[in-house]
């Protein structure tokens, strides 16, 4: 039998949590910032989550401008 690969979890850094900071205001997309911290998608969002930062998306994101 296969032994499972035991997780760990891996602290941040205050200099990530600075990057991760100025990462998000500057737009870039949740996956581009976990590949640029090297961590997962939901890492990223859960940490946003906790400290109240809003990373965009959800919906109406890419809705054209009404017409005037």
């Amino acid at each position: 039998m296969a032994q499972k690969k035991k997780r760990t979890l891996k602290g941040w850094t205050q200099e990530e949590l600075k990057r991760f900071r100025g990462l998000v205001k500057s737009g870039i997309p949740t996956t581009r910032i976990a590949k640029a911290l090297k961590r997962t998608a939901a890492s990223i969002r859960s940490k946003a989550q906790k400290f109240g930062i809003s990373l965009g998306g959800g919906r109406g994101g890419n809705r054209r401008k009404a017409r005037r």
